[in-house]
């Protein structure tokens, strides 16, 4: 695909899975899902390396090419990095590095919200291990609760 046919970034519908500092696991599988399925997650990894000026083809590549010209390395690069930041709740906020590649924005996250978000996840663990039924309440209230911790973690659900 030429760039002139490229895509507009991707807003996942679901806001719940747009990262909000909590939920790096969650929002990591949707955005390597959505850019795998676009062929330009190695924009994100780094293994789609920007060519140097005049060393790249000079005809228009596919959208998936791993060789491709300077301007298209730019632009795509920027559509995954818009993609990924139109995907989080308040990029300043969080404090988030949202200049330079992608692969940049995406280390900033990493580096970032990787423990915290581990911790997040232990800490919910947690709480649905301790959650313990009271015979005087509803079982199906029980139940709600549970299924509440554990589909807003992602616990295989």
């Amino acid at each position: 695909m030429a760039l002139s046919n490229a895509l507009n970034p991707i807003i996942h519908p679901d806001i719940r899975k747009h990262f909000d500092g909590s939920n790096l696991t969650v929002f990591e599988t949707m955005i390597t899902h959505i850019l795998t399925d676009c062929h330009v997650d190695g924009y994100r990894t780094g293994k789609i390396t920007c060519p140097a000026g005049a060393t790249g083809p000079t005809t228009a590549t596919d959208w998936s090419s791993a060789t491709l010209t300077y301007a298209e390395w730019t632009a795509r690069n920027e559509w995954v990095h818009s993609t990924i930041v139109l995907n989080v709740i308040d990029i300043i906020e969080l404090g988030m590095k949202d200049t330079g590649a992608a692969k940049e924005l995406w280390n900033s996250i990493i580096t970032k919200y990787h423990n915290k978000s581990m911790m997040a996840v232990a800490h919910a663990k947690d709480n649905i291990t301790h959650k313990i039924y009271n015979p005087t309440n509803l079982i199906d209230d029980h139940f709600k609760y549970h299924n509440v911790l554990c589909q807003g973690h992602n616990f295989g659900r």
